[in-house]
């Protein structure tokens, strides 16, 4: 499979998602989203790396349970 991105490179990738940026009430940025049933969340750390990049984790979870209905 071949995609075309932005930069007009052609790369063999697939997007699994699309996460949207979002700002905590406390003011941090972080990308939030969803992976089939899987809740996903970027979040960025307070370490940097050797080169003085930030440094993301990207968690995944479960999504809550669903309430049973009652008949």
């Amino acid at each position: 499979m071949s995609i075309t991105h932005d930069g007009g490179s052609s790369s063999t990738s697939i997007m699994l998602t699309q996460l949207f940026k979002r700002t905590s009430e406390r003011g941090n940025v972080y990308f939030s989203g969803r992976l089939g049933i899987a809740k996903v969340a970027l979040l960025k750390t307070t370490r940097t790396g050797d080169n003085g990049e930030e440094i993301w984790n990207l968690l995944v979870s479960p999504p809550p349970p669903r309430l049973k209905k009652s008949v």
